[in-house]
This record gives structure tokens, C-alpha cells and sequence, in this order.
């Protein structure tokens, strides 16, 4: 399963960004992995806005990776405690469209009603 598309505008205007984060940040949600495709033609370094992933830990400030969001660039990673992330200040609008899957089976057997609701009753 997966849920709705999460379509993204982090605007240029206003040194859009996204604060360090995890997808699965609650137990009962069993988000497996997430998808992320950029949509931006002709972007630089100089644009800012890249996609940092740090190493596993929810405290780490170790840096492994910073992506920048180039047109049609597909990005996967674990949605768990294993891949922190954040995106930079853009200075530049920057697009994106996010897909994150869900491990269906394990929402099913969660004994928390609103994980068997997001599968049963297509509340994902």
C-alpha cells in the first residue's frame, strides 16, 4: 500500500526548507519507504535545496549524503529511524512529488485501530 502523493513547492522566496525529520514518526503508521522525483529543470548547487540524509540515529549530525533535486532525479529511501533527512534552503522554488509505502500486513496485525483503519477503510 502506499499513501497519497504528496505534491511539494518549497518556495524560493522565502528560503524554503524542510527541518530534520523521519517519515515513520509514529509506530502505528509502518511506513516502509518513500519515493521522492524532483521536477526541476536546469537546477544548480548555487540553487541550494538539496535532500541531506544522515547517518542512522536520531541524534547523528553525521552528513552521508546531499542530493541535489535535479528534473526527473528518483530518490529512495527507508522511511525509518535509519534515514534521517532534511532539505536545505532553496533560494529558488523547488518541486517535488513524495509517494511513501506502507507495510500493509503489519498495520493489519497492529492492535492500534487507526492503523488497521488506514488499510481497511483506504484511509491512507
Amino acid at each position: 500500500f502506499r499513501e497519497p502523493h504528496l505534491c511539494a513547492c518549497y518556495p524560493g522566496s522565502s528560503r524554503g526548507r524542510h527541518a530534520r525529520h523521519v517519515d515513520n514518526d509514529s509506530a502505528w503508521l509502518h511506513r516502509t519507504i518513500t519515493a521522492i522525483i524532483y521536477l526541476n529543470d536546469g537546477w544548480s548547487k548555487e540553487n541550494g535545496g538539496e535532500f541531506r540524509l544522515f547517518a542512522e540515529g536520531s541524534h547523528s549530525t553525521t552528513v552521508t549524503l546531499d542530493v541535489l533535486p535535479l528534473a526527473n532525479r528518483l530518490v529512495l529511501f527507508w522511511a525509518t529511524e535509519d534515514c534521517p533527512h532534511e532539505v536545505l534552503h532553496c533560494n529558488r522554488d523547488r518541486y517535488a512529488i513524495s509517494l511513501i509505502y506502507v507495510d500493509g500486513q503489519e498495520s493489519l496485525h497492529d492492535p492500534d485501530a487507526r492503523a488497521q483503519a488506514r488499510v481497511l477503510h483506504g484511509e491512507l
